[in-house]
C-alpha cells in the first residue's frame, strides 16, 4: 500500500489531492490532523497541517494512529525556485549537510527508488502539454522517515501550483503506481550535476532502471563518507552513475576510487543494459 500525503499549507498539494480523488474511488477512513482520510485497496490518502518537509517521522505517527500497513510514501507537493522554472519533478529526501529545511543533519532516509523512477517515466507519458519540463531532482530537504518515500511536485510559482493540467498528470501518474513494474529492475545511485540532475533524468527516462539518491555538485564539498550515504541508504545498489563532465576531474577520481573500494562500481550508460536486478 502507498501512503499519499498532502498538506493544508500547500496549494499544489491540495490541487493534486483533489485530482487524485476525482480519478479514483476512495472510502472515508476517519480523520487525521483535522482533515478527512481516504482509503482504497492500494492507497491511504491523508492531509497534514504542517509543511510537508517538516513532517518528521510521519510514517510512525500514521501507523500508530491507523495501524495501516504501507511500504511507500508519496508526498504531493509544490516546488519553489527563484527562476520560477515550470517543472514537474520527482526527488528523494535527505540532507548531505545541515538540515536547514527539515530532516536530520547528514542523514538520508531510504528512497523509494523503484516507484520514483517509474513515476518519472510515467509522468513523461501522462503530461501531454509543453509548458513544463519533467525532471528528477537531486536529493534534498526533509522530512526524516524510516519508510521509503519520494516527492512529486509542481513548480515553481503560485500560477503553476493551481493549474489543473499538471495536477491531473501527476494524479494519474501516482495512481498508476498500484500496477507496479519496477520490482525486477536494477537500482543505481547518482553523483554530480546540478539540482535538476539533467543527466540522471535522461538516464532514468531512457533505461529501465531505478535511481536511488542523487548527490549533486553542491553537495560534493561534504566528505566522502557523507556522499557515500547514497549507497548505504539505497538498498541493493548495483553501482553509481557519475555526471562526469559536471564534476572536477580530481574530485571525480577521488569519489570513483572511494566507491569502488567499497564494492560499488562506477557505471556508464552502456553498462545499464547488462545489470541484474
Amino acid at each position: 500500500m502507498f501512503l499519499l500525503v498532502s498538506s493544508q499549507k500547500d496549494i499544489a498539494s491540495i490541487n493534486i489531492k483533489n485530482r487524485v480523488l476525482e480519478q479514483a474511488s476512495f472510502e472515508n477512513f476517519g480523520s487525521f490532523q483535522n482533515s478527512p482520510v481516504y482509503k482504497n485497496d492500494s492507497f491511504l490518502l491523508i492531509t497534514i497541517e504542517t509543511e510537508l518537509i517538516y513532517a518528521e517521522e510521519l510514517d510512525k505517527a500514521v501507523k500508530n494512529e491507523f495501524g495501516a500497513v504501507f511500504d511507500t510514501m508519496v508526498f504531493l507537493s509544490r516546488h519553489s525556485s527563484e527562476s520560477k522554472r515550470r517543472t514537474l519533478s520527482v526527488h528523494h529526501v535527505g540532507n548531505f549537510g545541515n538540515a536547514r529545511f527539515g530532516g536530520r543533519d547528514g542523514t538520508l532516509p531510504p528512497p523509494a527508488a523503484g516507484p520514483a523512477s517509474q513515476a518519472l517515466r510515467t509522468l513523461v507519458e501522462n503530461y501531454t502539454g509543453d509548458d513544463f519540463v519533467i525532471s528528477m531532482e537531486a536529493t534534498h530537504h526533509g522530512p526524516y522517515l524510516q519508510t521509503p518515500s519520494f516527492f512529486i511536485e509542481i513548480g515553481s510559482d503560485q500560477d503553476a501550483w493551481a493549474e489543473r493540467e499538471p495536477a491531473e498528470a501527476i494524479a494519474k501518474t501516482v495512481l498508476s503506481l498500484k500496477d507496479g513494474g519496477w520490482e525486477d529492475l536494477p537500482t543505481i545511485v547518482g553523483v554530480g550535476g546540478g539540482h535538476y540532475a539533467p543527466r540522471h533524468t535522461d538516464v532514468v527516462r531512457r533505461n529501465m532502471i531505478s535511481m536511488g539518491h542523487i548527490a549533486p555538485n553542491y553537495a560534493l564539498e561534504q566528505g566522502n563518507e557523507r556522499i557515500g550515504m547514497i549507497t548505504t541508504s539505497t538498498p541493493r545498489t548495483r553501482g553509481v552513475y557519475f555526471h562526469r563532465k559536471a564534476i572536477p576531474k580530481a574530485r571525480y577520481r577521488e569519489l570513483r576510487a572511494y566507491f569502488e573500494s567499497r564494492g560499488v562500481p562506477a557505471l556508464r550508460e552502456a553498462d545499464l543494459e547488462n545489470l541484474n536486478p
